[in-house]
């Protein structure tokens, strides 16, 4: 009781003073970044003037030095540094006073952009876009400083603490006393006298991130900090979903760590003329006698070895195939490229030469279980028996059979990973167009097509659903022969598959309630999307997807995107 009449005095007190005033006074997010700070790989951009004397940690300063791993030193120093690579509760109450809004090994010379702005009594800072270093997704998170010491941060809903450790807070430094992480998504809270307050985050070893798609403003009180969720500042954001069609020869799903959900499954691709169906199997659905041990070790390769028949997929045909430990089989030996260590990456499997992955991720024999591989008239089998995760205690079961007539059969044991990332599935191509990652679970039966290339709907490069803007989308991979085409839009999410009228292996991924048109120009086009300046319509979800007609491309003629999910903010 005592701790909530303190929180309670500490909301009244940042109140009285103007304080919650002055930042929901602030936009939630500032879309006039100003100047590109133009920020490599690890670096530092220096002695930024905020143009206002910005109160913190006891002391006042009048510039800033930016790093481009999410962090900013209050005060500006020839010694500050980039901060590579992982946010350090160490380094952050030893070192200078800083502010992290996102922490992390960084990497806008890969993509994106940092910027800086300044207003009367307000700076802002922007990262914009900007991927973690050996990452592909873009990620958007924003610093409002205000005169009166308040912080304001926000963070888009791609924001994710990625393969490394990261961090989120502010520190005097100096070598304070490090008081521990706090959970920041439990707030409002109030710190009292402690001047550091933080949360670190690891997609491993958890917690992950947790504050995407929120904003959060942190209040000075006293020597200590006052944190409050920021109302009404809901992040606008667009993310795809679901397949597009005509779908390439590929089908994937990809699991973050702790999340394989594959167990006592089985997945059978059978040929039909036009791509694969995928089904789950019926009967003789695992081959019990496995008997010829491939002695691998830990990222180790066998091969070449002989189906025994020659083994058809879109792009080929094989006779002999290389088995990894780690999880997966190239189809054919020749284009064997190794074990692949150590995660399942949809980078590699899309660009790699054709694969078949039970589970790829980080597998060590060498630890216990063995890889198997068998043969029989018209039939061959990998398997791979209670191989321990590489550093963990789990172990994995499954098998691949490949058969004379084309058909693929994946079954699974139990497996499970809890320190990778992981991915199953089939690329009967090289570098072929991603279809995104299908929930194998949930939407079989399904069918995959062996040619053509889907639609592509994804928003503009720097263009967001934000309330009171024309939010653009952009279409791709339009087939030249198209004659007309729309993006419809939808308040519900489907998954309706559309064989029955023509369209083998497509879905109606929303309800079509208004469309909007998309010129005809391939190979790409843009539709626009004028959103009202409406507060009440904060948060609402929009759902979207491309058609287009387009004669030859399937019995109908038509082709479809993926979807795109809209959220609708500041």
């Amino acid at each position: 009781m005592e701790s909530l009449r303190s929180l309670t005095a500490a909301i009244a007190a940042s109140l009285s003073l103007g304080t919650g005033v002055v930042a929901q006074s602030t936009p939630c997010f500032e879309s006039n970044f100003g100047t590109n700070l133009g920020l490599g790989d690890d670096a530092v951009a220096q002695n930024l003037v905020l143009g206002f004397n910005f109160p913190f940690a006891g002391g006042t300063s009048s510039a800033i030095d930016v790093a481009s791993n999410g962090s900013i030193w209050v005060q500006p120093s020839p010694n500050n540094h980039s901060r590579c690579c992982f946010g350090d509760p160490t380094a952050l109450v030893s070192e200078g006073p800083s502010i992290n809004p996102f922490w992390m090994d960084l990497d806008p010379s890969s993509g994106g952009a940092v910027w800086f702005n300044t207003f009367p009594g307000r700076a802002v800072i922007t990262w914009d876009n900007v991927p973690e270093y050996g990452g592909v997704i873009g990620m958007t998170f924003q610093v409002q400083l205000l005169a009166d010491g308040s912080i304001t941060f926000w963070w888009d809903a791609a924001c994710t603490s990625g393969f490394g450790t990261a961090l989120v807070g502010v520190s005097p430094g100096g070598n304070v006393l490090d008081p521990g992480a706090t959970d920041l998504s439990t707030n409002p809270l109030n710190t009292g006298v402690e001047p550091t307050l933080y949360e670190v985050y690891d997609q491993f070893f958890g917690p992950p991130f947790d504050l995407a798609a929120t904003s959060l403003h942190l209040v000075p009180s006293g020597t200590g900090w006052l944190l409050l969720p920021r109302t009404g500042c809901v992040p606008a954001s667009a993310t795809r979903y679901g397949n597009g069609c005509p779908r390439p020869p590929i089908a994937y799903e990809f699991f973050q760590p702790t999340g394989v959900d594959l167990s006592n499954t089985t997945y059978l691709f059978t040929p039909n003329g036009s791509g694969y169906s995928v089904t789950t199997c019926a009967v003789n659905c695992w081959e019990p006698n496995f008997a010829t041990n491939l002695f691998l070790s830990d990222d180790s390769t066998s091969g070449p070895l002989n189906l025994g028949f020659a083994f058809p997929y879109p792009s080929g045909s094989s006779s002999s195939i290389d088995v990894s430990s780690n999880g997966f089989v190239w189809i054919d030996s020749a284009t064997s490229m190794g074990s692949r260590c150590c995660d399942g990456d949809v980078n590699w499997f899309l660009s790699d030469p054709p694969s078949i992955c039970a589970l790829w991720m980080d597998l060590n024999p060498s630890a216990g279980g063995a890889v198997y591989y068998d043969t029989f008239p018209g039939r061959a089998v990998v398997t791979w028996d209670q191989i321990p995760e590489f550093a963990g205690a789990n172990t994995c079961t499954m098998q691949l059979q490949l058969f004379a007539d084309g058909r693929m059969l994946l079954s699974y044991g139990t497996v499970s990973s809890t320190l990778h990332f992981a991915l199953a599935g089939f690329s009967g191509v090289s570098g072929g167009t991603d279809p995104g990652s299908t929930d194998f679970t949930t939407s079989v039966p399904f069918s995959i097509s062996n040619t053509g290339v889907p639609l592509a709907l994804d928003s503009s490069p720097g263009s967001r659903p934000v309330l009171g803007t024309t939010f653009s989308m952009d279409v791709t991979n339009i087939p030249a022969s198209t004659l007309l085409g729309v993006v419809g839009l939808g308040v519900f999410q489907l998954n309706t598959d559309l064989t029955v009228i023509g369209m083998p292996g497509c879905a109606l991924l929303q309800s079509t309630d208004t469309t909007l048109p998309l010129p005809p120009t391939p190979p790409s086009s843009t539709a626009s999307l004028p959103l009202p300046n409406v507060t009440a319509f904060t948060g609402i979800l929009l759902y979207g997807q491309a058609i287009t007609v387009s004669p030859g491309s399937n019995p109908l003629g038509l082709v479809t995107s993926n979807g795109l999910r809209i959220k609708l903010g500041q």
